[in-house]
């Protein structure tokens, strides 16, 4: 069976970039969502063919493992920031316009209570679009 391997997925200003804390040292980056997932699970494969015996557990070394991307509230905001406008996941979250617009140019990290009313607040506009018919 796969384990689950996260990665993080974070807005650097100008790209997205990944990295996961089980693997130290494999990073991507990439202009959108997709080509950074892409470029993770590449570089990767990359990793494990140049890592060294004990470097990595064995379970990633086999190639037993999932990627499951996890991305910051920056991200979130700036991956539906194309859809979803800042005044509008203000009204869904509760979360001042200029605060969420703190958290995508990472001038501020949210706390956990944070994020989690991002994701709450996408849910619900998700809703709100997929109801309206």
């Amino acid at each position: 069976m796969n384990k689950k391997l996260t990665v993080i997925v974070e807005w650097t200003g100008d790209n997205f970039g990944a990295s996961a804390p089980e693997v130290a040292g494999c990073v991507a980056t990439g202009k959108t969502l997709s080509e950074v997932k892409e470029a993770y699970a590449s570089a990767l494969d990359f990793h494990r063919q140049g890592a060294d015996e004990g470097e990595l557990p064995e379970w990633i070394m086999r190639g037993e493992y999932v990627l499951d991307f996890e991305l910051t509230a920056g991200a979130l905001l700036k991956y539906y920031g194309d859809v979803v406008t800042l005044s509008a996941m203000s009204r869904a979250t509760g979360i001042n316009a200029r605060q969420l617009s703190h958290y995508i140019n990472g001038n501020r990290t949210p706390r956990a209570r944070q994020r989690e009313r991002i994701v709450a607040g996408l849910h619900t506009i998700a809703k709100q679009l997929a109801d309206a018919r």
